[in-house]
């Protein structure tokens, strides 16, 4: 019997034992050779979608998706960063494993990834990547990599063609990453008489951050405008890939994804604005969407937390097909048919630094936040220096403080101990650190630079 049923249905053994049940056993997930649609949306917070729970209106495309899919409300990334989330993503191994930890570090040879896996089981796969092409593309057979406009229409054009045969399609959108700056006509949540200074570029970000000063309400609320029209325009350019998802036939053979590499700091801690050097949910938590292909599950959500490793094994697994050896995920298809409670589930993340000689390690549970900074590291945020100070443990009670504004781990010591013992546990031994295979290209680095990412 497939693992749907090891742990998750208890009482269908019985049931057969005494011959029959009066309820018919729940229909298996299973979607042999379906399609797939990854979507991917860099530097998005899951809050500021409608649909999940957000005011204004930035994701038409994406709510109405929602309404289709299974909506996981705690799902988390293990680092706010897009190299290392996006490989914990395609390979359902964790940065520690994948030593893909940082901007420009590549991928070893030969480990498996969801486009190679189903490569080998006979899948059609393109990559349509905006800004520019990590490594990990060159496992997809067509691989395009540009502006959010030009990778969404080519992503569109490819599906298009589809025919015969099952594909894995990935597209990856940038428009939320900073600066932010949305076209014209999805510039819409904005005060239409703002005259300061705010443009949605980084170096006044940079220069409250560095000064540790917040912006006036004004200037504020502008920013996260502008940020929230980046939203709107990558929602539209989704909503044009899933119009063509469903004008080809497709949608009922296909599974489709919708998730974000991390999200954005936005100002909650330290004032600072981006994602490199958070480890709080502001940048961790996530929206994940899982849309089946029969509708099963269409605008239910599930509590537990779960991670971004999980999608490789669950995607898998819905299509029929072996997850590789040693991977770190779990499929989540055990709890797509109800959401049972899950004690055990928790996140881990991690925040590593090469040059600045240590990591910072984190566990997210139901109720707390842990954090974990032996060697005391402070994150290097800014070309120009840094103040977004860690301490060596702390303790937030999200029931009582989810914004994680409090540090209670001083006064609460022995819930600190346990979740520190939880934490090294889960996240395995802490041998010597190997050096990460870098980017040499100058495309690469040069983009980085351009990012903001290395020096």
């Amino acid at each position: 019997m497939r693992r749907l049923f090891r742990g998750c249905w208890p009482w269908l053994g019985a049931c057969a034992a005494l011959g029959g049940c009066g309820e018919p056993a729940p229909a298996p997930f299973e979607y042999p050779r379906a399609n797939i649609v990854v979507i991917s949306v860099d530097t998005l917070r899951a809050d500021h979608l409608g649909s999940y729970g957000y005011g204004r209106e930035t994701s038409p495309n994406v709510d109405r998706l929602a309404g289709e899919s299974v909506r996981f409300e705690r799902a988390f990334a293990p680092r706010g960063h897009t190299w290392p989330s996006l490989t914990a993503m395609l390979t359902g191994l964790r940065p520690r494993t994948t030593n893909v930890r940082g901007p420009g570090e590549l991928l070893a040879k030969g480990v498996p990834t969801l486009a190679s896996v189903l490569r080998d089981a006979g899948y059609t796969t393109g990559a349509f990547l905006a800004n520019f092409c990590n490594p990990g593309v060159k496992l997809f057979e067509t691989a395009r990599c540009g502006s959010d406009t030009t990778v969404a229409e080519a992503a569109t054009a490819w599906l298009a063609e589809r025919r015969t045969g099952p594909f894995l399609l990935w597209l990856h959108l940038m428009a939320p990453h900073s600066p932010y700056r949305p076209p014209a006509a999805f510039d819409r949540f904005g005060d239409p008489g703002y005259r300061g200074a705010v443009d949605g570029g980084t170096p006044l970000l940079h220069r409250a951050y560095l000064e540790g000063r917040a912006l006036d309400p004004a200037d504020r609320a502008r920013a996260i405008a502008l940020y929230d029209g980046e939203v709107l325009f990558s929602d539209f350019l989704v909503g044009q890939l899933l119009e063509q998802l469903k004008r080809s036939g497709l949608a009922r053979e296909t599974i489709v994804v919708f998730t974000a590499d991390h999200g954005e700091d936005l100002a909650d801690h330290h004032e600072y604005w981006e994602h490199d050097c958070s480890i709080y949910d502001s940048t961790l938590q996530i929206p994940l969407l899982l849309r089946l292909p029969d509708g099963r599950g269409a605008g239910t959500s599930r509590e537990r937390i779960v991670e971004n490793v999980d999608l490789l094994p669950t995607l898998l697994d819905l299509v029929g097909v072996s997850s590789p050896v040693g991977v770190e995920g779990r499929s989540l298809v055990p709890w797509l048919a109800q959401d049972e409670p899950d004690p055990d589930g928790a996140a881990v993340a991690e925040l590593y630094g090469w040059e600045q000689g240590g990591e910072i390690l984190s566990l997210r549970t139901d109720r707390y936040r842990y954090v974990y900074n032996a060697n005391g590291v402070v994150p290097q945020c800014s070309p120009s220096g840094s103040r977004y100070p860690i301490g060596v443990e702390q303790l937030f009670d999200l029931a009582a403080d989810p914004g994680e504004t409090h540090d209670r781990a001083a006064e609460l010591p022995a819930v600190a101990a346990d979740l520190r013992r939880e934490l090294l546990e889960r996240y395995g031994p802490r041998g010597p650190s190997r050096p990460p295979l870098r980017a040499t290209d100058k495309e690469t680095v040069e983009r980085l630079r351009a990012l903001g990412y290395v020096n």
